[in-house]
């Protein structure tokens, strides 16, 4: 590893000698035996001995778990102050966290292990999928908040064994406790930053008896965010026409307001529980882009989303060796019909929306002592309207009718009509086995299969999953796996349609191309140790991925467009999806936690990550992921009232495309970020006192942009410049 690429921007020594000494003096004025330890001794001792229901669907410990798995509890989320998916995520090995790229764009790109792509890592409730069932993107914004959960259990690599498509890159699964466990509890939080950023949450919950109980849960944030055209007033940029100008015209408006709200409710009788989650965020839509490729950065300019679930979940154990676990859900997606992705000379107005419900059944059986056996049944009916680029804003209904192109000549193929845009409905249907052996009682097998099969792509997948579990001592575990995924092409590639000036993206059907399914092979090697003051999960993999969809794949020039058999619109370039990429990584990731005294318990992780694609037989490294990464966190209590975490991440530079007009396939600088949390316990009962500090160093750092990373013909940015110091005060209530 060369030096570069250990490139710390533009840190403040003398920051760093205060944070410091405040620190070294408040540990030198604690009474060590008057405070507890961060971590009992206990629970270090019985590290990976967490329940998790990621990996199977079904409860077990992580060290018994088919899969790598990290859990990150209630009590690590308040004592770290995340506050969000993605703010915790910055904190555990594997993931590259690139933000601000835009709402239709997901916000923020969630990539772990350098999978690119947010419709290919999936984000569960209890079970339940929160991304949209149609397939397209999952948008990670403050929605996805975290103070109502009882842990964090993120699974690392493909699971479509046990949970069909889409379960590509991982799964990420946000438990919260049975309401008849928590008893009573009263939460109100207010959250206050600058830009007018406020953030607020309450949690009410009672129990009613052992199998019985209610818990609410709200959270609403709202933001004016930085005005980064003045942040980087200063930066200039090569536009790619061999002219330095500014990131933003100092001359225009920049306006990024951001909204988002999630409420939770969870109701508990006897054997059913019925539990649900609502979904809104309104985010910026063009801030990756420069205002000289014709977008705007107005208030108008936003994707307004909005995702409801619910499901009813019934368990029934008929002995002490077989339950049944019953499962119905509903899903409703919507990209709001007045979502505005705008230019300052028109409107581009984009709409999408999905209906889906899924029955599961899930058998548990103990047929003879040492194995294991679980069989499942999955259907699922999708209602989903495509993804559309448009001038005129959807009128509600199951068709969109304004659309102009309605026929395509295209050179060597003739006059071709357009499909209309139309609501589809489609079934998937999936079943799936598990089965564990006890071999001795230092190994055990796994192998599961899962076949699907749908009627909107009529594609038929088998994906297996195979794992040894090895306990040479009750201290450390190995674990050799294997395992398959899919993503089946959604109606957003099959179906998407926009029209610009002289440039139409189209259906792949329209040139007569058929998309494939992605698929995934992963190798994996994980090794669990527990020590006297530590845990260690160590995980190596290899994987290959083939016939990943580009969205703008295939390109044909002097396609006539026609608005009926006889006017026509003119001639344009048409693009449209095809499979022609592949990927290759191979990797490792490694997290540690421990203890150095009883006052201060810490946290290290590290990620290697090669990743290389190719696509039209171009071979480069596959953009907008590090290849290093490596991260720090303290935990101190120097009193009994006061905590204080403070954490570190590090990256080394981030790959770009190779039609990047500044980098061409080269890497943008790496950052060394630290942020701080504070908090304290005042000496009125059930008060407490927040201070977070995001970007404590103010340091000035920018990730890769959205898509082509090419802003010289209405593209992204090549670089996208990311928030300064943050400061955030909180007061909480419990009650």
């Amino acid at each position: 590893m060369d030096t570069k690429s250990f490139y710390l921007m533009h840190i403040d020594h003398r920051q760093v000698c205060l944070i410091v000494f405040f620190l070294l003096l408040m540990v030198s004025k604690t009474k060590a035996s008057a405070v507890p330890f961060t971590r009992a001794p206990e629970e270090l001792f019985f590290a990976f001995d967490e329940r998790v229901t990621v990996v199977s669907r079904l409860e077990e410990k992580v060290s018994e778990a088919p899969g790598t798995v990290i859990v990150i509890t209630q009590e690590m989320i308040r004592q770290r102050g995340y506050t969000d998916l993605v703010d915790l995520l910055k904190d555990v090995p594997g993931f590259d966290i690139q933000e601000r790229i835009g709402g239709q764009d997901g916000g923020t790109y969630v990539i772990p292990r350098g999978i690119w792509g947010n419709n290919k890592l999936q984000v569960l409730l209890n079970g339940i999928p929160l991304n949209p069932m149609n397939g397209t993107h999952m948008v990670f914004g403050h929605q996805l908040s975290l103070w109502h959960l009882k842990q964090v259990e993120i699974l690392y690599g493909p699971a479509s064994a046990v949970y069909g498509a889409d379960a590509f890159s991982g799964v990420i699964n946000l438990v919260t406790e049975r309401p008849s466990k928590v008893g009573k509890e009263g939460v109100t939080a207010v959250r206050v930053g600058q830009n007018d950023t406020y953030e607020a949450y309450g949690i009410a919950s009672k129990s009613f008896g052992p199998k019985s109980g209610i818990r609410l849960y709200a959270h609403g944030y709202r933001s004016n965010d930085f005005n980064m055209r003045d942040e980087y007033k200063n930066k200039l940029i090569d536009n790619g026409f061999g002219e330095k100008t500014h990131i933003y015209d100092s001359n225009r408006p920049y306006e990024t307001p951001e909204q988002d709200y999630d409420f939770f409710f969870d109701g508990e009788l006897s054997d059913w529980r019925l539990f649900g989650e609502y979904l809104y965020t309104r985010q910026p839509n063009n801030i990756q882009t420069s205002y000289y490729s014709g977008r705007s950065q107005l208030k108008k300019d936003k994707a307004e989303i909005r995702t409801f679930s619910i499901a009813l979940e019934n368990t029934r154990d008929f002995s002490d060796s077989l339950t049944l676990k019953s499962l119905f859900n509903y899903q409703y997606y919507e990209l709001d019909p007045a979502s505005d992705y705008g230019r300052y000379t028109f409107d581009n107005y984009i709409y999408e929306r999905s209906k889906a419900g899924e029955w599961r059944e899930q058998i548990l059986w103990r047929p003879i002592e040492r194995t294991d056996l679980g069989l499942g049944l999955s259907v699922r009916r999708v209602s989903t309207f495509p993804y559309i680029n448009s001038r005129t804003i959807f009128d509600e209904g199951d068709k969109f009718d304004e659309f102009p192109v309605k026929m395509v000549e295209i050179p060597g193929i003739g006059l071709v009509d357009v499909p209309p845009i139309r609501e589809r409905d489609y079934w998937t249907y999936g079943v799936y086995a598990q089965a564990s052996h006890d071999v001795t009682t230092k190994l055990k097998g796994i192998f599961g299969v899962r076949y699907d099969w749908d009627t909107f792509n009529h594609d038929k997948t088998v994906n297996p999953r195979i794992g040894f579990i090895f306990s040479p001592c009750d201290a450390s575990t190995v674990k050799l796996l294997y395992g398959t995924a899919f993503i089946s092409p959604s109606a957003y590639f099959r179906y998407k349609e926009w029209l610009g000036t002289n440039y139409v993206h189209l259906p792949p059907d329209v040139v007569g191309k058929k998309l494939e399914p992605e698929k995934i092979s992963v190798y994996e090697i994980n090794f669990l140790r527990r020590f006297s003051q530590f845990s260690m999960n160590l995980a190596t993999f290899y994987s290959e991925a083939k016939d990943i969809i580009q969205e703008a794949g295939g390109k044909l020039s002097g396609v006539t467009l026609y608005q009926d058999e006889v006017k026509s619109l003119g001639d344009a370039v048409a693009e449209y999806p095809i499979n022609t990429g592949r990927q290759r990584t191979f990797g490792l990731d490694l997290m540690i936690n421990g203890d150095v005294t009883k006052t201060i318990s810490y946290r290290l992780w590290y990620s290697f990550l090669n990743a290389r694609s190719e696509v039209d037989g171009d071979t480069f490294d596959s953009p907008k992921v590090s290849t290093h990464k490596f991260g720090l966190g303290l935990t101190l209590r120097p009193i009994e009232r006061l905590l204080i975490d403070l954490r570190s991440r590090w990256w080394s530079g981030i790959h770009t495309l190779p039609d990047n007009p500044l980098y061409h396939g080269g890497k943008i600088k790496g950052a060394l970020i630290l942020d701080a949390h504070i908090s304290y316990h005042l000496p009125i009962e059930g008060v407490e006192l927040k201070f977070d500090a995001r970007n404590l160093l103010n340091v000035d750092y920018y990730t890769a942009g959205a898509q082509n990373e090419d802003h010289r013909f209405g593209g992204s940015l090549p670089m996208i410049p990311q928030r300064p110091r943050e400061l955030y005060l909180e007061l909480t209530f419990r009650y």
